[in-house]
């Protein structure tokens, strides 16, 4: 599938994006990937009840990435520690398109709060070129439990 990024676009998540965003979460690969998952990705009502909390949670501003009527994954702005976090997922299909650092430049032009942070596994290349490439710079590494890997791994942390 061709993407046009001028055509991509981030609006408010709505409770009919969830089914599809957890379709596109529990690609195995993907989980991987991301490492810093649910305990268990493949529990749909675990999922379900969890971003029904997220989106009536006016402390985490939510937004779905699309591209025309594609829904092409999510990006959101939670607090841990009462400092803003960065997180984003995009649809295993629309990796290497562009589309998470046309996504993390939309939402930074929203969202104009700093810092914010953001944070991706030392091996996820892809995550942390987008946050670079949007201007994030490294903090740190740490090492940290990832649920989908079953193991400590390395965490970069980054602020912008």
């Amino acid at each position: 599938m061709d993407i046009d990024l001028s055509n991509v676009r981030i609006q408010p998540t709505l409770q009919g994006d969830l089914a599809p965003l957890f379709e596109q979460q529990s690609d195995p690969a993907a989980n991987y990937m991301a490492a810093f998952t649910a305990p268990d990705p493949y529990d749909r009502d675990a999922y379900m009840q969890k971003w029904l909390g997220v989106l009536d949670n006016p402390e985490i501003a939510m937004w779905s990435i699309y591209c025309d009527t594609v829904l092409l994954g999510s990006v959101l702005v939670y607090r841990m520690d009462g400092e803003p976090q960065l997180s984003y997922w995009i649809g295993k299909p629309f990796w290497g398109m562009g589309i998470a650092t046309r996504a993390v430049e939309l939402l930074l032009a929203q969202f104009t709060e700093r810092p914010l942070y953001a944070s991706a596994a030392e091996d996820n290349l892809g995550s942390r070129t987008v946050l670079v490439t949007c201007g994030f710079q490294s903090l740190r590494t740490e090492i940290g439990y990832a649920n989908a890997r079953k193991a400590d791994i390395a965490e970069v942390i980054y602020r912008l």
